[in-house]
């Protein structure tokens, strides 16, 4: 076997190519039963708060602005559980976006350490885009009863808004 020193640089490369371009796995962050474990601190029980900070007022007002929109959540799923055709719009479009996402920073920012913000302000994310999510969801034509299908969409995205700010509240109880 008489291997010469260009065929084995060429071996070689074909070798690291090959290793490089196999299929791996993805490391993905995680969230409730999805994904791989994350360094930001996303468990309420591990979470490094400022009790001081936590009873101040301005952070008292923003978790009440929080419960607030909690509240219209959990009365839009009761409206959409007993009337598959009731009109949700006027609630969510109610949600002030931005003071929501405004109290949520501010408490966050207030009372937690660097690791847990992190790990709060993907939770904050991710309500944000469940309210998106949520009203895009909620139109229909008018006149045009909602599918089945349409309903189960809905229903799913006003419950992972609900679940959102429930985990989110759990960190300051």
């Amino acid at each position: 076997m008489n291997v010469d020193r260009k065929g084995a640089i060429q071996r070689i490369a074909v070798a690291a190519g090959a290793m490089a371009l196999a299929p791996s796995s993805a490391f993905a962050a995680k969230y409730g039963g999805f994904g791989a474990d994350s360094p930001e601190v996303i468990d309420p029980k591990t979470a490094m708060a400022d009790k001081t900070a936590l009873e101040s007022k301005e952070v008292q007002d923003s978790l009440k602005k929080v419960q607030a929109v909690l509240d219209k959540v959990k009365t839009a799923r009761a409206a959409i559980n007993a009337d598959a055709e009731a009109d949700l719009m006027p609630t969510i479009r109610s949600i002030s976006y931005a003071d929501l996402r405004i109290a949520m920073y501010k408490a966050s920012n207030e009372v937690f350490d660097e690791d847990t913000q992190r790990g709060t302000d993907r939770l904050i994310r991710v309500i944000m885009q469940d309210i998106s999510e949520a009203e895009l969801a909620a139109t229909q034509k008018r006149g045009v009863p909602r599918t089945e299908r349409k309903l189960d969409a809905l229903r799913r995205k006003m419950q992972k808004l609900d679940t959102g700010l429930e985990d989110y509240l759990k960190f300051f109880a």
